[in-house]
């Protein structure tokens, strides 16, 4: 027996939702910290800044974010490793650096898992599959009632 198509129509919703959210994309300054080995380019790993940060042995705990006085660290560690920027570019990339900064530090001091967690919290592509939870839902139940009704069963309120 063959399924019908709109068996898999829900489905398929969800996944146009996602493709319709493109990941970000780096900017110059984002890509030449890469480069420069400030940042680590895959989320399995930690930069020289990081390290350089955990260095100097900081109290970590899971409400830490980089704040004013880790953005200062990480300001001097640029210019000591002559990593020119300019304050455009940090200002247009200050959240993805506080964010990298933020998962680098966790994945070293609390384990991979939540080095990832953090990288997730801001994903584009995760919040839009969040938001579409509910109406996956609804449509989920909406399915079910329609397969009920066709097969002549009681259909179930929620």
């Amino acid at each position: 027996m063959r399924a019908s198509p709109e068996k898999f129509a829900p489905r398929e919703r969800a996944r146009s939702v996602l493709k319709n959210v493109p990941a970000p994309k780096l900017t110059k300054f984002e890509q030449l910290l890469y480069r420069d080995d400030v940042f680590f380019p895959a989320e399995t790993g930690v930069g020289g800044f990081t390290r350089y940060f955990l260095g100097s042995k900081p109290a970590i705990n899971k409400d830490f974010e980089a704040d004013d006085n880790v953005m200062r660290t990480f300001r001097e560690y640029l210019n000591k490793h002559n990593v020119r920027y300019t304050e455009p570019e940090m200002a247009e990339g200050l959240e993805w650096i506080k964010r990298k900064i933020r998962q680098e530090v966790f994945m070293s001091s609390f384990g991979q898992q939540e080095g990832f967690k953090v990288l997730l919290e801001a994903d584009p592509q995760v919040q839009k599959a969040v938001e579409a939870i509910p109406q996956a839902r609804a449509l989920y139940q909406n399915a079910k009632k329609i397969v009920a009704q066709r097969a002549g069963e009681p259909v179930e309120q929620p």
